[in-house]
């Protein structure tokens, strides 16, 4: 092919491949009927011509190049042999190289006829509208209707991982950047599945922010269903859906502003409001609402009206174990679980077909307090398997000791304005005493019950235990047991002991005996006002702590 002269002229397209969607899609989306698709090729033609520029025909062997450099750089495609037909100097061929190569960067094409490799290189360049797709160029224009874009891309193919308009960063910046100055930065809307999806491996799959309104708005229509014995089945819209197989479902954090200007409370996690729920959460192991605050509330539940139904948190399980509320404190300070109620209802209310109706325990070494309270109790019945003690005062000058009976002595001061005198106590010394009143149980941390913490919430600092260690100096307070078993200091000098047994005070002081008798109509019976309780366990002989069923007689 050395004796021939070769003229080229080039016209080069790039042709996009345009998507197409079912007849029938909703009005003002991006889906249009099927349609045919253009092809994807680049559309070069040239005129071939002799030495002295008379035009060819025939066909002839052409091989067409690829490369990122005018002379030297990377070979990107290569087309191979393709015979051309050439009619009056003029061909025309279709050339497919990867699209991925048109991103923007300078290419060059290389053409061999015939096995002579023709020189210079020609530079692709692009057509005029084809230059609003380089990196950094803008486009300008109004879209093709009021729902219309400005660019639309649709993808056709029913491929799952596939995406119509994909972003990618290799080192810092944002993949896709919307920016509005009326509307929706960036608007998604699916007819099956996400409208919009986020996915992350280190930082956030979705991060929004705004200076004054909200950070995020979701709205839906949809609602829950649930079977007749309450399993949820589907979820057919809720605002919110978020599912976590290792950590939190949803977590939010607050700052030091307030979460509202009706809120009270300052600043919270979470703020829900609504007809129905503000914040509804499930859970199959886990959670179903966490809320963590360094300051103020995890979880804050508000509600008004005059619904007998209506919760600010409510809790509930449909089968198995678990708790409807559970609250857990770490730290010094603060509840578990506290309610308020400033109106004429209940500030907790529990209910429960087979179980407790509230259960409340306390992880104290001492097991003090499971339940307290500064006020009165009301139940029905009452029950318990333990003793039945009161806080009372040493208002001796001996020191008291766990089972040491005990006789009254007068009362002191309340602890709190409101509450009944303090009853004060002092080591028996006399046999079969009518002043008995209970058996020591051992010494009182008084700031339990004396109104300085539990006014403002505190709680009992770490380490701080209610039932205290040693012995009750004068002036100290004590529990006594007024009923229920209790360890009692027991003397058999007044006789040996068998279980069932009544006990007085001995004249030992602080010690047990068997009650004294008379004769009443030649029945004999203990003195009236001197039986304090029962022997648990017999004792024949000396001194020794037994169990006691104390009963004031």
């Amino acid at each position: 092919m050395r004796d021939k002269s070769l003229w080229v002229v080039v016209i080069i397209s790039v042709l996009l491949i345009l998507s197409a969607g079912a007849a029938g899609a909703l009005p003002g989306h991006l889906l249009a009927p099927e349609a045919p698709q253009v092809a994807g090729k680049i559309n070069y033609q040239g005129r071939l011509t002799d030495p002295v520029g008379g035009p060819l025909s025939g066909t002839f062997d052409m091989r067409f190049r690829l490369y990122d450099d005018p002379a030297a750089g990377t070979l990107l495609w290569d087309s191979g042999s393709l015979p051309v037909t050439v009619s009056q100097g003029l061909f025309n061929v279709g050339l497919t190289p990867p699209t991925s190569y048109f991103d923007g960067r300078a290419l060059w094409l290389s053409l061999t006829v015939g096995g002579e490799l023709l020189t210079p290189r020609q530079e692709l360049n692009a057509a005029p509208y084809a230059l609003s797709l380089k990196p950094g160029a803008k486009i300008w224009g109004s879209p093709s209707a009021a729902t219309g874009g400005a660019i639309d891309v649709v993808m056709t193919d029913y491929q799952p991982q596939a995406s119509a308009v994909r972003g990618y960063v290799s080192t810092t910046g944002t993949a896709i950047y919307g920016d509005s100055r009326n509307g929706a930065g960036v608007f998604g809307h699916s007819h099956q599945t996400y409208g919009v999806q986020g996915s992350s491996f280190w930082g956030w799959g979705g991060y929004f922010h705004s200076q004054t309104g909200n950070g995020v708005v979701v709205e839906t229509g949809g609602i829950d269903t649930w079977d007749h014995a309450g399993t949820f089945r589907a979820a057919m819209g809720n605002a919110v859906y978020a599912v976590s197989t290792g950590n939190a479902a949803v977590r939010a954090e607050s700052g030091s502003g307030a979460a509202g200007l009706a809120r009270p409370g300052g600043a919270v996690g979470v703020v829900g409001l609504g007809a129905m729920h503000g914040v509804w959460g499930s859970g199959d192991a886990g959670k179903g609402v966490y809320g963590v605050s360094r300051s103020s509330d995890g979880v804050y539940g508000e509600a008004s009206g005059d619904l007998g139904t209506a919760a600010g948190v409510k809790g509930q399980i449909w089968s198995g174990d678990g708790y409807a509320v559970y609250g857990v404190k770490y730290g010094a300070f603060g509840n578990a679980l506290r309610a308020d109620e400033h109106g004429s209802g209940n500030a907790l209310a529990a209910l429960s077909d087979n179980g407790f109706g509230l259960w409340s325990s306390t992880g104290s070494a001492d097991n003090n307090y499971g339940l307290y309270t500064p006020d009165n109790i009301f139940s029905l019945n009452y029950q318990m398997s333990g003793a039945l003690m009161r806080v009372v005062q040493n208002a001796s000058a001996d020191v008291l000791e766990t089972g040491d009976v005990v006789a009254l002595t007068g009362i002191s001061a309340p602890l709190n304005d409101g509450d009944a005198p303090v009853i004060q106590v002092s080591q028996i010394t006399t046999a079969n005493s009518t002043a008995v009143a209970g058996v020591v149980y051992s010494a009182f941390n008084v700031r339990a019950v004396d109104g300085s913490w539990q006014s403002t919430g505190e709680g009992r600092k770490p380490g701080e235990e209610v039932v205290l260690p040693g012995p009750v100096a004068a002036g100290g307070y004590l529990l006594m047991v007024v009923q229920g078993p209790a360890l009692v200091n027991v003397d058999t000098a007044a006789g040996a002991l068998q279980t069932g047994d009544l006990l007085s005070t001995a004249s030992t002081a602080g010690y047990a005996g068997r009650a004294a008798e008379v004769a009443v109509e030649g029945q004999a019976m203990a003195l009236p006002g001197t039986v304090f309780g029962k022997a648990l366990e017999p004792l024949t002989a000396g001194q020794k702590q037994i169990y006691v069923y104390v009963t004031l007689q």
